[in-house]
């Protein structure tokens, strides 16, 4: 992830300026330990799906959809320090698949 600096300015900020921060956050997350204690299910890393969607939810976005127009977002994914955006489908589906497994790991202890 690129550094970033703030400082006082009179340029309009757009509403993805704030994804910086968020990615900072991330990072001291260190959600990278998720891609360690879970098998990967396809070509993009679970810790990417999570920042994806997490990038969505900081921008008031919901909808798994949303993502497209972020695929080619070069501050989306360098803010966010995402390797590859997923599309809605993938996102969608393998954020479902992780959760399956997740809850039937949790469910017998």
């Amino acid at each position: 992830m690129p550094g970033f600096q703030l400082k006082e300015s009179n340029r309009h900020l757009t509403s993805t300026a704030g994804l910086m921060l968020i990615g900072h956050c991330l990072v001291l997350a260190e959600l990278e330990r998720l891609d360690l204690r879970l098998p990967k299910r396809g070509k993009i890393r679970l810790s990417d799906l999570v920042k994806s969607y997490v990038g969505l939810l900081t921008l008031g976005k919901n909808d798994f959809e949303a993502i497209e127009p972020f695929r080619r977002d070069r501050f989306f994914q360098e803010a966010l320090g995402i390797g590859q955006v997923p599309g809605s489908v993938w996102l969608r589906q393998q954020l479902e698949a992780h959760a399956a497994v997740l809850r039937e790991h949790t469910r017998f202890r």
